[in-house]
């Protein structure tokens, strides 16, 4: 939208309905990583679209989420999210990814039971699948911690959250994300 550069434009969206009348996969996306309201450039980027859409009325879109574009543009079924199998052995937290994850290892942070939270990298075990994370006095006391979190993506732009309550008798959580259409 209004920034520094690679502005959205009519011109830009006047192109992807052109391309979209030659039946052709078609993503048109806009982004602000801006700390100013967005509401006014929502509303020009949406007077764009309209204006485009007059001009080309056979070509039919929708709203979606970035990973729901993708995966339409490139024809591919929803897949199941993966899903993490936590297991604590002793002091030491083991994880496994039912598939491969986006990048070398899922995000992980711990809650403290003062209310603090902090990142810390894993062990690797299997890269993309499998991590460990030892709990001592290099680290954290165990006692100490309140939540575990893992989150990670895969290829198909799936959303993976797990969090073990320590609190709770160590109860698991796992909430997966999708992206969500809006016509």
């Amino acid at each position: 939208m209004r920034t520094r550069m690679r502005c959205i434009n009519q011109e830009e969206t006047d192109k992807a309905f052109a391309e979209a009348t030659q039946d052709r996969p078609v993503v048109l996306s806009f982004t602000n990583h801006d700390f100013r309201d967005m509401h006014t450039e929502v509303v020009d980027v949406y007077a764009m679209l309209k204006s485009a859409s007059a001009r080309y009325p056979e070509v039919k879109f929708r709203y979606c989420e970035a990973s729901e574009a993708m995966r339409s543009a490139m024809r591919m079924n929803p897949v199941e999210a993966f899903s993490f199998k936590m297991e604590f052995v002793s002091n030491c937290l083991h994880i496994a990814a039912t598939d491969p994850i986006f990048g070398p290892q899922p995000f992980f942070v711990v809650k403290t039971r003062s209310g603090e939270y902090f990142h810390d990298n894993l062990d690797f075990q299997k890269p993309f699948r499998q991590w460990s994370y030892e709990f001592d006095v290099q680290n954290f006391n165990l006692d100490a911690i309140s939540k575990i979190g893992v989150a990670a993506n895969d290829k198909f732009g799936n959303t993976t959250i797990t969090v073990i309550d320590m609190d709770n008798n160590r109860s698991v959580k796992t909430n997966h994300l999708r992206g969500v259409t809006y016509s």
